[in-house]
């Protein structure tokens, strides 16, 4: 079928679309007698009789294209190609002359400058390509022209298809013309097998070219691998593989990483030469060859195995340091704690002292105030008798003075009355009435001036001379002017106001103002004993009342430097009362953190060592080595039996002692070969002699109890899950679910089973039911209609199949949509994945059945392919009951699982049976892996607990404090996490217990095996000795 298709494509690319094809044949061992055959025809006269009907052949002769067109097609790509960098040149050239204009003129363009430059650009770019696309045009029309002298094409084409006496003639013609000019056959022999070939096909080999390769030694392995391997390495290291807005620190920590993986390339690489050799060996001795282009498959599983052990060293490591962060924090903040709890009690000692010193100073304060405030009353009652005294004496001179003062305010208000008329008329005397002078005369006497008209008027000029007089200091008026007012005009008799009234009114009422004013002076006078004593008397008041207001804010202070005292003194003690509850807090937060601590230090020095082991596991490279075994698994292993998988596995571990380099890495590292082989660091309490330690044939022993080994290694092992989940016993199901175990991971989405059975087939249900957890996991047939549907869904959705049925043929590119998963080959777009697959409508042109095989690849080469995203949990199992070997190089990139059952392998049959769950629960067979799952189940529960411990340690050590309430919740889970590792403890005991039970299926599979293959053996020879019977009575 897949020859037939290769034909038909051959005579399409070939005949119909004149291309030159050389078609290479790697191995011609195994091409089947027929197809060389075939193979001869179609060289020596370019068609293969009976390889096509009729209608196909009308098909073909119908769609051959001219050869002076496609020459013409071609040169017209080929221009394009050239006018396309010749305008990107161009480009490139100008935007590098802008970009140093700029730099040497300090100045940049706006945007719209580079959009006009890339308009014009374009607008180039497309005139010079549609020139040349009418160019090309009218080429074709040219020709098509120059050769229209067939004027019945249907006949033409009818008559091209006849052939008289045996000759072929018109476009037919011009396919088989074709087939013999441009198709060129290259065989690849192998150097062993050049004389063989020579023997089986001497006419074949005169019309193909033949390539013998030599054997590949191992300098020549190391070279090409090594070339692959670089380059994988190189691919990690991108920084586009990460996410959109990648963690730059992580991809720096990673590209260090792999910068030591870089380094160790030799030795790898070495190695992989040792792994491929040994798999050559092993497979010659059951005259079974490996091709060379497996080990092309290694560098691709090497890279994808040794991201994941990247990454699962990260998580474990990042996990550790993170616990070990949390409890190195929670003891940093128990010893300030402990710190502080000095520096409190300092404080709390600080607060009695300042509370003796403040009680004291508030006794002190109320007496200092009772003293005050006996001072302020007796200043207040000496006030209240002088304010008596002095409201008397007050009296007294009110009494004296009370006349004179009459006068005196009858005085003033007679000046009120006086208008600026009034004095105008006075001012424009020149020669005043004697009378009027003689006021006036007085009036300057009063002010301290001589007697004259003169002195008068300019009194009376100024504006404010009522007011002056209203405003005159009648208190101290000397005796001098007393006794001239008395002698010269007082005693006048004419001084008087009805006498001077008669020549001027105004006149007459300063009359009156200065006789009030000599008379309240000369009262005065009289009664100045009085008023001195009055004044002394209020002076006395005014000194009383200042004593008086002095002691009562003396008191008002001393109230509030009481009131300060006391609410300093209430401070402190509410600071005594919480240093206090603070140093209980602490107290019990102390006693609750050291106790969690405790717990926690045999956790700590776990992940101490985990810590170290990590550092150790990095240092010696465990990481790369066994990415680089798992990827030996993956391409070599699975194609092998248990026996010879047994033998290979102990070669690799040999090849892994030869390449190892220092004592270190031979005396702190071992090999284990269960369920595959890894390299492990030898804990302390290992032996390490090296006297016993062959470092060339350290095989572990074979017979080696599976439970035991798994249950010495714990739950914490990478492989427990194997053996907890229940799903296999044996040694053969532990490798075979190990291998298929990878597809659950992210870096292996597919792998192929080559000639599946019910048995790997219900290993394959246990493991995706009880192992990886599978939710979304279906079964489908690749043949049927919806089956693209089907795998788009999946691909897209993150759903998992197991596809069956799948044939060689579907490998092959471009067929069917599970080529794309035979040749894995993704492109990141905007950080995500995405694989091209065929589209639907093609797709359903495909799977027509009722096109013809020529019309198939035709649409099979033509059909669309759009890229979809790969949902992260996409899982792929394809099962096929062919063989290996008919798949091909097909399987370069996709793992492969041979699910032959061998005779030697009916015990491992048998022992997975007893292990069945279906089994009655009570039986002997299955108390082994109850008791397991029962562990297990224990042990998941205690790390959730760890985990959930972890995190309430960091949720509280985010806010620097570790509270009361908290430390107590910590105590508590601590507590449990202690109560559980105690029952872990008794159920491991009670799995190692049964593990001595269960030894005894060994046999019991061994004794069945033996009955069943002498039970076949048995049958096998009376068929035998039937037939022959048949024969010779015949």
């Amino acid at each position: 079928m897949k020859w037939q298709v290769m034909v038909h494509e051959l005579y399409e690319r070939i005949g119909v679309d004149c291309e030159n094809v050389t078609l290479i044949v790697k191995r011609v061992d195994l091409l089947p007698g027929h197809v060389m055959s075939q193979l001869l025809n179609l060289m020596s006269t370019g068609e293969i009789p009976g390889c096509f009907t009729l209608k196909e052949q009308v098909n073909l002769a119908t769609r051959v294209r001219d050869e002076y067109l496609v020459e013409i097609e071609s040169k017209f790509h080929a221009q394009n190609t050239r006018i396309r960098q010749e305008v990107e040149l161009q480009r490139e050239k100008e935007l590098t002359a802008i970009k140093r204009e700029e730099k040497e003129t300090l100045s940049l363009h706006d945007a719209t400058f580079y959009q006009e430059f890339e308009r014009i650009h374009q607008q180039t770019l497309a005139l010079r390509l549609a020139q040349a696309q009418l160019r090309y045009q009218q080429d074709c029309d040219d020709y098509t022209r120059k050769c229209e002298v067939e004027t019945e094409s249907v006949t033409a084409t009818i008559m091209s298809l006849m052939r008289p006496l045996g000759i072929t003639s018109g476009r037919w013609q011009q396919i088989v013309d074709r087939i013999r000019k441009r198709l060129r056959v290259v065989f690849i022999v192998d150097y062993n097998h050049h004389d063989w070939i020579t023997s089986r096909v001497p006419e074949l080999l005169p019309l193909c070219n033949v390539v013998t390769t030599p054997i590949m030694l191992a300098s020549d392995l190391h070279t090409i691998f090594y070339g692959h391997f670089h380059s994988e390495v190189q691919r990690l290291m991108r920084l586009d593989r990460f996410a959109v807005s990648p963690e730059i620190r992580k991809w720096e920590d990673f590209v260090v990483f792999m910068k030591r993986v870089e380094h160790a390339l030799p030795d790898i690489t070495k190695m992989a030469v040792e792994i491929h050799l040994s798999a050559t060996k092993v497979a010659s001795r059951r005259h079974q060859s490996v091709p060379t282009w497996l080990g092309m498959a290694l560098p691709t599983y090497f890279a994808k195995a040794l991201e994941k052990f990247y990454n699962d060293a990260s998580e474990t490591l990042s996990k550790a340091e993170r616990f070990l962060y949390v409890c190195e924090n929670m003891e940093i903040f128990l010893s300030k704690l402990k710190d502080g709890d000095d520096e409190l009690r300092e404080r709390l000692s600080n607060c009695d002292r300042k509370i003796a010193i403040l009680e004291e100073a508030i006794l002190q304060q109320q007496e200092d105030g009772d003293r005050i405030c006996d001072m302020m009353r007796r200043f207040q009652e000496s006030a209240e008798e002088q304010v008596q005294i002095t409201n008397e004496m007050e009296k007294q001179a009110q009494v004296e003075l009370n006349v004179p003062l009459g006068c005196l305010e009858e005085a003033n208000a007679a000046l009120l009355l006086i208008e600026k008329r009034h004095i105008i008329e006075i001012k424009s005397f020149n020669s005043p009435p004697l009378l009027v002078h003689l006021v006036f005369d007085a009036i300057c006497v009063m002010f301290g001036m001589e007697p004259a008209w003169d002195n008068a008027r300019k009194i009376l000029s100024d504006a404010s001379v009522v007011q002056n007089m209203l405003n005159y200091d009648k208190d101290n008026m000397s005796d001098d002017i007393l006794s001239k007012l008395q002698s010269q005009y007082i005693s006048d008799d004419r001084f008087h106001r009805e006498e001077v009234e008669k020549q001027s009114v105004a006149a007459s009422m300063m009359v009156i103002w200065v006789r009030a004013i000599h008379q309240y002076a000369s009262t005065r006078r009289v009664v100045k004993p009085t008023l001195d004593k009055l004044e002394k008397a209020q002076s006395r008041l005014r000194l009383l009342m200042q004593e008086y207001q002095m002691s009562k804010q003396r008191v008002a202070d001393a109230d509030e430097q009481l009131l300060q005292l006391k609410n300093t003194l209430g401070e402190t003690i509410a600071l005594k009362q919480s240093t206090t509850d603070e140093i209980e807090s602490r107290a019990s937060r102390l006693e609750s953190g050291e106790s969690v601590l405790e717990f926690l230090s045999e956790d700590r020095q776990q992940q101490e060592k985990t810590v170290e082991r990590m550092h150790k596991t990095c240092h010696h490279g465990l990481a790369w080595w066994n990415a680089l075994f798992d990827a030996a698994l993956l391409a070599y292993a699975g194609r092998f039996h248990l026996e010879d998988r047994k033998t290979l596995l102990a070669e690799w571990e040999c090849a892994y002692w030869r390449s190892t380099q220092t004592d270190a890495d031979r005396c702190e590292t071992k090999c284990c070969l269960v369920p595959s082989i890894h390299v492990a660091l030898r804990e302390k309490d290992e032996e390490q002699d090296e006297q016993d330690y062959d470092l060339y044939n350290n095989e572990l022993d074979h017979d080696e109890d599976v439970a035991d080994l798994f249950c010495e290694q714990g739950p914490d092992h990478a492989h427990w899950e194997l053996v907890s989940g229940g799903v296999c016993f044996s040694r053969r199901r532990l490798q075979d679910a190990f291998f298929l175990g990878q597809v659950n991971c992210a870096a292996f989405p597919a792998v192929l089973i080559t000639k599946y059975t019910n048995e790997i087939e219900d290993l394959v249900l246990k493991c995706a039911r009880n192992l990886w957890k599978w939710n979304e996991f279906f079964m489908v047939s690749c043949k049927a209609e919806d089956f693209d549907q089907v795998f788009v869904a999946a691909v897209t959705e993150g759903h998992q199949l197991l596809i069956l049925d799948v044939e060689p043929l579907d490998g092959v590119t471009h067929f069917s949509n599970l080529s794309s998963v035979f040749n894995w080959r993704t492109t990141l777009e905007n950080g995500v994945e995405h694989l091209a697959v065929k589209s639907s409508s093609t797709a359903s042109t495909m799977l027509d059945s009722s096109l013809p095989l020529a019309n198939a690849s035709s649409a099979a080469d033509e059909a669309k392919t759009e890229l979809i995203p790969v949902h992260s949990s996409l899982r792929l199992i394809l099962t096929s009951y062919k063989p290996q070997s008919a798949f091909g190089e097909a399987t370069l990139r996709l793992p492969t699982l041979d699910a032959t059952l061998y005779v030697s392998e009916i015990p491992d049959v048998i022992l997975d049976k007893m292990w069945n769950p279906g089994v009655y629960e009570n039986a002997e067979s299955t108390k082994l892996k109850l008791a397991i799952r029962d562990y297990h189940d224990v042990a998941h529960i205690g790390s959730n607990m760890q985990d959930e411990l972890t995190k309430h340690i960091q949720e509280a050590a985010a806010h620097g404090d570790f509270q009361v309430a908290e430390m107590q919740v910590l105590r508590e889970q601590a507590n449990a996490i202690k109560e559980l590792r105690v029952t872990m403890q008794r159920k491991r005991i009670g799995v190692e217990k049964e593990i001595a039970h269960t030894r005894k299926l060994y046999h019991i599979a061994k004794l069945g095996a033996a009955i069943y293959n002498s039970f076949n053996t048995t049958i096998s020879a009376h068929a035998s000795l039937s037939r022959s019977m048949h024969v010779k009575r015949g």
